[in-house]
């Protein structure tokens, strides 16, 4: 085939093409035909492009000039679809000649996103284009995970890094992989778990809830139930509440399948003065132990009165109710005991002793009663008692 000859409405789909055509409607093929000479030498690409489109000819072998031509065609007549085309074309001995050829493309990304790991990063400025080429990679990413966390390749996509234990998270394209094989941590022994928290913990210490939520779906999916009333329902609850992580800490009360345990971390909400939490608890019939309501009036935040006009106004049961502390406490032994932050030491539930009781945020009445406090006077006036510093009723 004498490409002289090919008439060039053959090539109306090239969108540089038929705009040319669109402009010189008259005597076309002739001034179309220069402007592809004077810009890429030759009509050399046109022949490529039947080639590469199932036209049954022969175009001898494709030279390391051609390939920078067809590349410079592609880009300049705006067909990124072409360059699945020319790729095959691309290897590891003449993409050190291309680097020259990138560089001035209009649209370099429509190629690197194409290239293969071992190409991509021959190109020299291949760093600045790492973000782009992995949201476009996803696939191949997670199957070389090891791989690639091992480097710095995926260093912008780090949303969480544990220092204490070098795990690291990372999200692409909202998938995460981790530098470690998580499903081996939480399926072996219980050191291995406490890595995973740590992680967990960490995640809501930075208010990621992505992460978070993403850990807390591999813990419930995978440690026991009684793992989970240790996590779930205390200690993480907890720390969202020491770091102000609103969402977080709603996002762990929605998923809180013990509602009776959430006594504890309303402590912690009237301490830090944390209002909406509070509310949120009690509303979710969380009751606060009633020394603990007397210590935030001794010197109350804004927070904290908040919270005291709160429960003054408050139509909701607010109280623990201390007579029946005891039995409380024996009904929850083992919840008392698994309490003890990361501590993995089964205390004998037979001896679970008034300090443990205390620790887990249920008070003997007689330590109020000793000191000639009338707990239904503190209900009925409760914004106007306080304490002296022997915790005698004034």
């Amino acid at each position: 085939m004498n490409i002289n000859t090919v008439s060039i409405k053959k090539f109306e789909k090239i969108p540089l093409i038929n705009d040319l055509l669109n402009n010189y409607p008259n005597n076309s093929d002739e001034l179309i035909k220069n402007h592809i000479i004077n810009t890429f030498g030759s009509l050399r690409v046109l022949e490529l492009y039947l080639y590469f489109n199932d036209e049954n000819i022969n175009i001898g072998d494709i030279t390391l000039n051609d390939i920078k031509n067809y590349i410079f065609f592609i880009d300049y007549s705006n067909m990124p679809n072409e360059y699945k085309n020319i790729l095959s074309y691309i290897n590891n001995e003449n993409i050190i000649y291309l680097n020259d050829v990138f560089d001035k493309l209009l649209n370099i990304d429509d190629l690197l996103i194409l290239l293969p790991y071992n190409l991509f990063i021959k190109y020299n400025n291949y760093q600045n284009y790492i973000i782009l080429w992995v949201k476009n990679n996803v696939d191949f990413v997670i199957k070389n995970r090891e791989k690639l966390t091992s480097s710095d390749f995926l260093q912008d996509f780090i949303v969480l890094y544990n220092k204490h234990n070098n795990h690291k998270y990372y999200k692409i394209n909202d998938k995460v992989i981790t530098n470690f094989d998580i499903m081996k941590f939480v399926t072996t022994d219980i050191k291995s778990k406490d890595n995973i928290l740590h992680d967990l913990i960490e995640a809501i210490i930075m208010d990621n809830m992505f992460i978070t939520k993403y850990i807390h779906y591999i813990v419930i999916n995978n440690y026991s139930v009684e793992f989970l009333i240790f996590s779930v329902d205390v200690e993480l609850i907890l720390i969202s509440i020491i770091y102000n992580n609103l969402d977080i800490f709603k996002y762990f009360i929605s998923s809180n399948v013990y509602p009776h345990y959430k006594n504890i971390p309303i402590i912690e909400a009237a301490k830090y003065g944390r209002v909406e939490m509070f509310k949120i608890l009690i509303e979710n019939s969380a009751q606060l132990p009633l020394i603990h309501f007397i210590n935030i009036q001794k010197n109350p935040t804004p927070q904290q009165l908040e919270i005291i006009n709160f429960m003054k106004n408050s139509v909701l049961p607010n109280f623990q109710n201390y007579e029946h502390y005891e039995q409380f406490a024996n009904q929850n032994k083992k919840y008392i005991r698994d309490t003890k932050f990361f501590d993995r030491t089964h205390i004998n539930e037979e001896n679970i002793t008034e300090k443990d009781i205390m620790d887990g945020g249920i008070f003997d009445i007689n330590d109020i009663n000793n000191n000639d406090i009338d707990i239904q006077n503190i209900l009925n006036n409760f914004d106007d008692f306080v304490l002296d510093e022997n915790n005698n009723g004034l």
